[in-house]
């Protein structure tokens, strides 16, 4: 269970960073959201 919620919080984590990333650069940086690192 630990495990899931571990991915569940990574994936928020991931989709968190994407929305605010192309909030801020989406004028200048257009796929900057789709470039951030896996794992």
């Amino acid at each position: 269970a630990d495990l899931v919620i571990q991915m569940l919080e990574t994936d928020y984590a991931r989709i968190l960073r994407a929305i605010y990333a192309f909030g801020r650069g989406a004028s200048r940086y257009p796929l900057a959201a789709f470039r951030t690192p896996s794992g």
